[in-house]
């Protein structure tokens, strides 16, 4: 994140990747930009003059361009250590995300007024999702809840990216999903704080920072 006391504003557009995420980078009808990641930029051109460029991409490549000096800022991203040595990261996050457990609409078996009712459930996670599932071991400790985490790989996700069919047949009780998540067939039984997101750009563009 740039200096917001800078003594002068730089007229100067930014290449910024747009994978299309809910929440975070969202294409309304209209073609208008929103979501957090646009309101943090939006608040940091109000100091630096800064204009940007969104650039509409496939989030499976969106990495590779990213490091390869495509685009000068990449937002929704989470800290991992393993990314100190591609990323610069900022001293502040835009904000924290929430997860979220989610069940069948059907299921009688899972409260969302009784945690108790969790237990001994098995509960469906990407396996990537590495910080979201040691906050969610976190969470079930925390309320003393013995859960089977069972975990799928990116070749089985579904069409959309999401565990989703594996939860409407009954592999999983629940699944691990993110606060902008509310598909209509599912309800959400339970939420905690998850990772904060930010705003980077690669270490060979620090300058912007």
């Amino acid at each position: 994140v740039p200096n917001a006391l800078a003594a002068e504003k730089e007229h100067r557009v930014l290449r910024v990747p747009f994978p299309g995420v809910q929440g975070l980078t969202e294409t309304a009808a209209d073609g208008s930009r929103k979501g957090l990641v646009v309101d943090y930029l939006n608040e940091i051109a109000k100091y630096t003059g800064w204009e940007y460029e969104y650039i509409d991409v496939n989030g499976d490549s969106m990495i590779g361009e990213f490091l390869e000096g495509k685009y000068d800022l990449m937002g929704g991203t989470y800290y991992s250590p393993g990314f100190e040595e591609f990323y610069a990261y900022p001293d502040y996050n835009i904000g924290y995300s929430k997860s979220v457990l989610m069940a069948r609409l059907n299921d009688d078996g899972v409260s969302s007024y009784d945690l108790r009712s969790l237990n001994g459930k098995t509960i469906g996670v990407y396996e990537r999702a590495v910080e979201n599932i040691r906050r969610l071991k976190e969470y079930l400790s925390m309320h003393d809840l013995d859960c089977e985490i069972r975990t799928y790989s990116y070749e089985q996700l579904g069409k959309d990216g999401k565990l989703y069919p594996y939860l409407e047949n009954g592999e999983v009780d629940l699944l691990l999903g993110n606060g902008f998540e509310n598909p209509p067939e599912f309800r959400i039984v339970a939420s905690f704080d998850s990772q904060p997101y930010y705003i980077v750009t690669n270490l060979g563009n620090q300058e912007i920072l």
